[in-house]
Formats: C-alpha cells, sequence, structure tokens
C-alpha cells in the first residue's frame, strides 16, 4: 500500500463514526506515526463514538478530536469509512480539498465515479488508495506461496464468503450495510482474495437468491474455472479458497476462523504459525495496513497509467454479463437466474 501521510504530518481525518471506523480509531490510538492529532468528522455514532474517542485519548499518544463535517477540515491526509454510498463523493470532496486519501471498500459504486476520482486524484497528483486488507494478511501470503510451490496451473477455483447475523467482531456486534448490495459489500475482498493467488477475475453469471443475501457467481480466473459462493444472514461464518490443477493437485485455505489452516494435497498445517505468539499490535493485517501508510512524502502520485479497467481490476469494478456496464463484481447485473433476485442494472 502507497503511503499517504509526510514525513512532518500532524494530522489525520478519519471520515465516519460508524463500527468499523471505531475500529480504525483503536488501532491509530496505538500506531507507532508521526501524528499529533486525529480528526473524526461524523454526525453520528452516538455514545459508542464518544467512548471510542474517550478511550482512544486515554492512551496519550496522540489527540482524538470530534468535528461535525470533513469539510473544510484542516488536515494532512484522510481515511474515507462513511457509508458506502458516501464512499466516492466523500473521497472526491477530500481530494478537491487537496488532502491524500485512502477509502475503505467499496472505493466506488459505479465506473463514472472511480474515473472522477482517477482523474481528480492525478489532476492534483495526490494518492488515492483503497483499503484492501486482506494483502496484508499472512496466511494469505502464506497460502498463495503453498500454490505456487505445489500445484500446477491452475484448472478450477472454489470461493465461499458466508457471514452469519449479528456476528460479534473486534469487540463490537457486525451489522451489514443494506444500503449497498452483496456485491458490493464482500466483492472487493473476493477480488483481493483471488488476485492474490491466481489474478483478475471475470464473471459471466449469477444466482441471485433470498432475495439478494446469497449469491452463486461463475466465470473464469488465472485461465481457470471459478465459483463463488456468497451470503449475508447465513447459519455460520464460512470463509475459505479451494484451487484444483489439471494434475489431481489441490490447496485449500480455510479462515473461517482466522488465521486458520492451509490443507496441500490432504495434509493441514496452521495457515500463520506465529500468530498465537504474536504481541506487537502492528503485526496483525489492518494494523499493519494502517501501519504502513503513515510515513512518507505528501503529495506523491503513482498514477494509473492503465486507466480505468486497470483501476477496475484494482477496486472491484468488473464487467457485468448482461450490459457492459460496471459494478462491483457484477452481482446485480446478470440476468436473473434464481430465486428473488434482480434483473438487469439498478
Amino acid at each position: 500500500m502507497e503511503k499517504l501521510v509526510s514525513v512532518g504530518a500532524k494530522t489525520l481525518l478519519l471520515a465516519g463514526g460508524g463500527r468499523w471506523a471505531r475500529v480504525y480509531l483503536s488501532i491509530l490510538a496505538e500506531l507507532d506515526a508521526p501524528l499529533e492529532q486525529v480528526l473524526i468528522a461524523s454526525q453520528h455514532g452516538g455514545e459508542a463514538l464518544k467512548t471510542a474517542i474517550g478511550k482512544a485519548n486515554a492512551r496519550g499518544l496522540r489527540r482524538f478530536t470530534r468535528v461535525t463535517d470533513w469539510r473544510g477540515a484542516k488536515a494532512d491526509a484522510a481515511i474515507v469509512i462513511n457509508a458506502a454510498r458516501d464512499h466516492a463523493g466523500t473521497a472526491c470532496g477530500l481530494l478537491e480539498q487537496g488532502l491524500p486519501v485512502l477509502v475503505e471498500k467499496p472505493v466506488a459504486l459505479t465506473l463514472a465515479e472511480a474515473g472522477t476520482l482517477v482523474t481528480e486524484a492525478g489532476r492534483r497528483r495526490l494518492s488515492l488508495r483503497s483499503a484492501l486488507m486482506l494483502n496484508h494478511c499472512v496466511y494469505l501470503r502464506n497460502f498463495a506461496e503453498a500454490v505456487r510451490d505445489t500445484l500446477g496451473p491452475p484448472a478450477g477455483i472454489a470461493v465461499m464468503w458466508k457471514d452469519p447475523p449479528a456476528e460479534a467482531r473486534y469487540g463490537e456486534t457486525k451489522s451489514f450495510d443494506f444500503g449497498i448490495g452483496l456485491a458490493e459489500d464482500v466483492g472487493p475482498h473476493i477480488a483481493s482474495l483471488l488476485a492474490a493467488v491466481a489474478g483478475p477475475a471475470s464473471l459471466e453469471s449469477a444466482d441471485i437468491e433470498r432475495g439478494g443475501l446469497s449469491a452463486r457467481l461463475r466465470g473464469v480466473c488465472g485461465g481457470a474455472a471459478l465459483t463463488v459462493e456468497m451470503a449475508r444472514e447465513a447459519p455460520a461464518r464460512q470463509r475459505w479458497i479451494r484451487i484444483r490443477d489439471g494434475r489431481g493437485g489441490e490447496a485449500m485455505l480455510d479462515f473461517s476462523p482466522e488465521p486458520g489452516t492451509i490443507t496441500i494435497n490432504g495434509v493441514p498445517r496452521d495457515a500463520d504459525p506465529e500468530w498465537r505468539q504474536r504481541r506487537i499490535a502492528s503485526q496483525r493485517a489492518l494494523r499493519r495496513g494502517l501501519q504502513g501508510i503513515v510515513i512518507a512524502r505528501r503529495g506523491q502520485s503513482r498514477r494509473d497509467k492503465t486507466g480505468r479497467e486497470k483501476f477496475a481490476r484494482r477496486h472491484q469494478t468488473v464487467p457485468c454479463a448482461a450490459r457492459r456496464c460496471y459494478k462491483p463484481a457484477a452481482l446485480r447485473c446478470p440476468r436473473k437466474t434464481g430465486s428473488g433476485g434482480d434483473e438487469g442494472c439498478s
């Protein structure tokens, strides 16, 4: 992840105050970074956000101050972590204020929004990055290395990503953002997971069930046949990826409980043997990802030289099967093949 905050930076702006923003707050309160102040721009959050800010200030490493609006806030860089439907608009506004921006997934919900962000960041020579924390997971890196070392070219790839309702995560009860679809919510995780082990994916069809709470996607990834099953309000948490080659070899990473297990040709092993031995806060994925963005020169930009298609791959907006429009993971757009799905693009 490209570094976001300059060596001389003093203030970071956090746009958002929900559950995930509070997780960011808890990490920023302990982060080894050259920051003196974090501004939290949120008109919501209530007592939960107030409590989180109080705990962050109690750590004593830097000041945490709540403001009502991100517009006009004086900061050196920003993290956008508000409602997903507002990510693109907020990020664009912050770029217009001259701030480099890290955006939680999904960065944008349409290709037009994505293109506007890329253009604005390039025009102002500012960093624009997405927060894909799976890229910082040691267990995923270990799995990718095992696949490269033991399997031939992939012939089939299967992914399962299901979440139960009211799941306890990071000390709070997780709820779904029903303002966005399942694909926009889960698609960025699936795309970064696949990119780490096989490459970009293209989707061809989708069976949509339970009114959009479940979906089965089909396509191609790294030359292999791809199936993806994902669901909200599932009976249990399931997160795994399985890869088979054309010679009968098989590799699987099951990280339903992190860090999970890697199984190569029937032989299991710990996906991250040092997971439970780590005591340093920056050694887990989200902490490691945040640590990596906060020490560098402000204003540096690595413009995406291959345009919209490369941005679409990086930020999980992929072509739809029914029409050549773009949406994250294309779940809503393929023709309806199951019960309860929406036909056409919305």
